[in-house]
Order: C-alpha cells, then structure tokens, then sequence
C-alpha cells in the first residue's frame, strides 16, 4: 500500500478548499476536548457524540494505552484485516482503481 497526494492534482479549487477547512478543523487531540478523563469510556463517549472526532478518540485512547507503563496491553481488533482491504471503490484516489 502506498500513500500519496497526487489525487489532489485532480481536484478543482474549491474541492481543496473544503478538504484544507475539514483537516484544519480536524486538527486536534481529543485530550484537548476532554481535558481531565477519568477512563477511556469518557474519551470513547466524546468520539460517540462527535461522529467526526471518532477516529482522533481512537487514536487518543491507542496512544495512552501505548504510553502506559503500569499495564501490559494488547489490542484486539475483530475483522481488522478486512478493515484496511483495498476499496471496491474505482476512484482516481485509490491505487487499486
């Protein structure tokens, strides 16, 4: 798998103008929206409200998990090689169109 910005190069200007306003608006950790979590349910609940930021409290949640010395931790993710499978998609954004 690859990643790439070349299908930006497709694009018309207003098209990058509302990607550029989504990834800035994007731009934050979680932990700054939930300052003080009491436990990753409280980051988790955040990323339910806010369907937008579901990834960013994954990522928040996998990060203080990585970060942890107190606990051995191992992820569990059922399905996962079928969540990053090529899209059946044909689009000009993906590689295997």
């Amino acid at each position: 798998m690859t990643w790439s910005d070349d299908w930006k190069e497709k694009l018309f200007d207003p098209e990058l103008d509302y990607f550029q306003a989504l990834y800035e608006k994007m731009k934050y950790r979680v932990g700054e929206k939930v300052p003080e979590p009491k436990v990753f349910a409280d980051i988790a609940a955040y990323g339910i409200k806010n369907g937008e930021a579901a990834t960013n409290a994954l990522a928040e949640i996998l990060e203080q998990l990585y970060a942890t010395d107190k606990y051995h931790t191992l992820i569990t993710c059922d399905g996962y090689n079928q969540w990053l499978a090529p899209s059946r998609l044909g689009s000009f954004r993906y590689a295997n169109a």
